[in-house]
């Protein structure tokens, strides 16, 4: 499955050596409450890794890497859905997005 834009990817892909700690895609789990905002990705082997954001909607949003083919794989329950990538997310720090999770907004 196909996940990000194709400006997106060179955007992640190329964000990876400059590290300027910018989400610029949401991942949503959209029966869910985990959302991943990811600021770059990195290709290892045959896996795509993300560093950025990830919230499992418990109240402990942490920053680091996870394996975004993983998260694509995964049908959540109970309705079996995949995750999506949320079309009006604008590009913000991260720091500005822990901030405002740590105060209960939703981004």
């Amino acid at each position: 499955m196909k996940i990000f834009t194709q400006q997106q990817e060179k955007k992640l892909n190329s964000n990876s050596k400059k590290h300027d700690g910018v989400a610029y895609v949401k991942l949503f789990n959209p029966s869910g409450g985990q959302t991943w905002y990811i600021s770059e990705t990195e290709k290892q082997e045959d896996r795509l890794i993300g560093f950025g954001l990830a919230d499992l909607g418990l109240g402990f949003p942490e920053i680091g890497t996870f394996y975004i083919d993983e998260i694509i794989e995964m049908k959540y329950p109970p309705f079996g859905l995949s995750v999506e990538r949320d079309k009006w997310f604008k590009p913000m720090p991260l720091s500005d997005i822990l901030n405002e999770l740590k105060k209960g907004k939703a981004i």
